[in-house]
């Protein structure tokens, strides 16, 4: 089947995923169902999330939220969110292959 698959992620300082320095990487088989098991509240959605917003640039259910769900720090564009004494930078690569 030909198409774009996707091959690998790197993500670092992105939402939960606050590892500067030592970015998450996924490597995953084109040709396999590739799947992603953790217990609840280690990442899993911000993976999603992560390669979601190097595709089209946004977070959409993030900027849904209502105004009442978002904090004094809250910012839809993940590198912008950072605490004033720990800044956290965002680094987003998603490989794709072309079959």
């Amino acid at each position: 089947m030909s198409g774009w698959y996707l091959q690998r992620v790197s993500i670092e300082g992105f939402r939960g995923i606050n590892n500067e320095g030592a970015p998450l990487v996924l490597k995953l088989k084109p040709d396999c169902v590739n799947s992603i098991s953790a217990p609840n509240g280690v990442g899993k959605t911000s993976i999603f999330d992560a390669i979601v917003y190097a595709i089209t640039g946004r977070t959409p259910k993030l900027e849904d939220l209502p105004a009442a769900e978002k904090g004094p720090s809250y910012s839809d564009v993940p590198s912008q969110a950072h605490n004033a004494r720990f800044p956290i930078s965002t680094r987003l690569i998603v490989k794709f292959l072309h079959r």
